[in-house]
């Protein structure tokens, strides 16, 4: 029995508010609990019977989980081609997503050019910055940065370039991958602190979702995933506000609370803005499933 896309009356609309409501629930639970029941030098729960642990744990992946499954089975998703139209929200958030890219780039490349000028063997100096995942990580951002750019011209003129840069498109994406597994040089319980656990989700679903973000512009696969880019978006976009607008607030007012391991990450809250912006471009601009081309829908 086929029960992708069999829900008709489960909207975009819908899904959204339901991913709207489930973020609010969690950035309520994640402030108490990063407030008054996390210890910032190790990031664990302080009391570990305190009544809002478990809900959180359950609300994290179950969350995640509902999302998933109600962009899988909701109905008028489209057919995962679009409209290339000018869109001034996801111009704008391509552009501040790509300038935290570039620092991440800058600051990367800082960190080589001090170890290859303190080891005398580039062997040694690659080690000492982790391997070579650190290597490759500035460059992915930097191609990333240039790839956002290239999106947000796109989108603020009208002339879509990016579309056929096809190559590029995949970078945000892997250097998401690359970000996520930099987490687990971290020797600590990634579990037990929460704060960290959700950063790894939301990189995770960030990457899948720049996956499935490129195959849209690029119309490259995506007629068989569009409930896939719809519902790896609302997850990431979920796990990354929950993570990042908690370290944004104590960043601003209350340093002294952030966890170690898991300081405010801008790149993420800018990752969060492109998610959205791209989201409610897909949807103002999709055409329907059964649409061939832009033509037939007029």
């Amino acid at each position: 029995m086929k029960l992708k896309g069999t829900f008709e009356k489960l909207s975009l609309a819908k899904l959204g508010v339901i991913a709207a409501a489930l973020t609010v629930v969690m950035l309520a639970l994640r402030f108490y609990q990063l407030t008054a029941l996390t210890d910032p030098a190790t990031g664990f729960f302080t009391d570990h019977k305190n009544v809002t642990v478990l809900p959180f744990y359950v609300l994290a992946v179950g969350a995640v989980l509902c999302l998933l499954l109600l962009a899988w089975l909701a109905g008028g998703v489209g057919s995962g081609k679009t409209r290339e139209r000018r869109d001034l929200p996801l111009g704008v958030a391509s552009l501040v997503f790509a300038v935290p890219l570039a620092m991440a780039f800058i600051s990367g490349a800082k960190e080589i050019s001090a170890n290859l000028a303190a080891y005398y063997r580039l062997k040694d100096a690659v080690e000492a910055m982790g391997g070579y995942i650190s290597v490759l990580a500035p460059l992915l951002a930097l191609l990333s940065a240039v790839a956002m750019l290239l999106n947000g011209i796109s989108f603020l003129t009208g002339k879509f370039i990016i579309p056929k840069l096809k190559i590029l498109l995949l970078c945000p994406a892997l250097w998401a991958f690359f970000l996520t597994i930099e987490y687990f040089k971290i020797t600590v319980s990634y579990v037990k602190v929460s704060q960290l656990m959700l950063t790894i989700f939301a990189d995770a679903f960030l990457m899948i979702f720049l996956f499935e973000y490129a195959r849209l512009i690029s119309g490259i696969g995506i007629l068989d995933a569009i409930h896939a880019f719809y519902g790896s978006g609302l997850a990431a976009a979920f796990l990354l506000l929950s993570a990042e607008l908690p370290n944004l607030y104590f960043q601003l007012f209350a340093p002294e609370k952030l966890v170690i391991h898991c300081q405010l990450r801008t790149v993420n809250l800018a990752a969060a803005l492109f998610v959205i912006a791209a989201m409610l471009y897909a949807a103002r601009n999709g055409l329907p499933a059964r649409t061939e081309s832009p033509e037939e829908a007029a």
